[in-house]
């Protein structure tokens, strides 16, 4: 039995909900993480260019419905359930170095 808050061995996709990111592996963003050197902790942000970012708002889920325009308090303040990015980037600061693999 597992404990509680443990994840399971096979869940090799990370959840698309939890980090936002759809078909995105954790061993991907390790990948993309490991190529940036600065002493900083990096995060990643979408990349407002790719099909899923560019989405409009399908106004339907509880996200969107939590929205101003479309007539809620935006308490929760979370993009909608269908702009998911594909393709994840890198913020990065001015002591950021990208180290190219050979």
């Amino acid at each position: 039995p597992r404990k509680r808050g443990q994840k399971k061995k096979s869940d090799k996709v990370a959840m698309t909900r939890k980090i936002g990111f759809k078909g995105v592996t954790v061993a991907n963003i390790n990948e993309r993480k490991g190529l940036l050197k600065c002493k900083k902790k990096h995060n990643l942000q979408s990349c407002r260019k790719c099909e899923g970012c560019q989405k409009k708002d399908c106004g339907t889920c509880i996200f969107c419905l939590d929205r101003p325009k479309f007539g809620g308090n935006n308490i929760m303040k979370q993009k909608c359930v269908e702009r998911v990015c594909n393709n994840p980037t890198v913020t990065q600061c001015p002591d950021c170095k990208w180290e190219v693999p050979k």
